[in-house]
């Protein structure tokens, strides 16, 4: 599976954008990323206010309380 790119490359990409050193196909040819992820990344930051990335949950959380954590460390 492909790595996810550092936030350090996303905060630079973004700061480049609202300096308008270019538009954000010029600067994903500059920063060496597609330009979908360019989009992709400007869109997130536009919804959620951040720059980072979002954490990724995968599956549920989990139903375990603290009681059965416990007596499952125990066994």
């Amino acid at each position: 599976m492909a790595k996810a790119y550092s936030d350090d490359l996303r905060r630079k990409m973004l700061e480049a954008y609202d300096r308008e050193l270019g538009s954000l196909r010029e600067l994903a040819e500059r920063f060496c990323v597609s330009y979908a992820w360019a989009r992709k990344i400007s869109w997130q930051r536009r919804r959620t206010g951040q720059m980072e990335r979002v954490e990724q949950r995968h599956g549920s959380p989990s139903r375990a309380t603290a009681e059965v954590e416990a007596r499952l460390r125990r066994l």
